[in-house]
């Protein structure tokens, strides 16, 4: 297995965004660097209209993805439930108000944003939200680090 030091936060972040309109993220298995990579280019090259817009190295890395070269794994969006990362974080709380009133606004439609409304009127429980989903992020790009065969370290 390869080993890779990886910004697991900043892969979680990518793998969460996936493919946006006018760019898509990429990780470079050479150097554990994450990236934003613009469509805009990928499309010139692929359709061999690059110009003087764009700077060799760019033209190159465009041409290695279009390529399939294995250096650039394509982080798409991931199906990480974030409803389920919820449902974890209230199992963790042992204010048994705090547990119902979130066990109650997870139902249904608008269940993100009451859940969000209700964390976010107490500052401790809002930081140990975001230590928990950060951390539960963090093992999900690990666990698919793993599946492409990469060990972060």
């Amino acid at each position: 297995m390869k080993k890779l030091s990886v910004d697991l936060e900043e892969l979680a972040m990518a793998l969460s965004s996936g493919e946006g309109g006018d760019h898509s993220w990429y990780l470079d298995t050479f150097t554990g660097k994450v990236f934003v990579f613009p469509n805009e280019i990928l499309d010139a090259v692929e359709e061999g209209q690059v110009g003087s817009a764009w700077e060799p190295e760019e033209v190159a890395v465009a041409e290695a993805i279009l390529s399939s070269d294995p250096r650039y794994l394509g982080l798409w969006g991931e199906d990480w439930n974030g409803y389920q990362i919820m449902v974890d974080f209230i199992k963790t709380v042992d204010d048994a108000s705090v547990a119902n009133r979130l066990s109650d606004a997870i139902r249904g439609k608008g269940a993100f944003r009451r859940f969000k409304d209700i964390i976010g009127g107490s500052g401790a429980w809002l930081q140990r939200w975001y230590d928990f989903k950060s951390q539960r992020e963090a093992q999900m790009a690990r666990q698919w680090l793993l599946e492409q065969g990469i060990e972060a370290v």
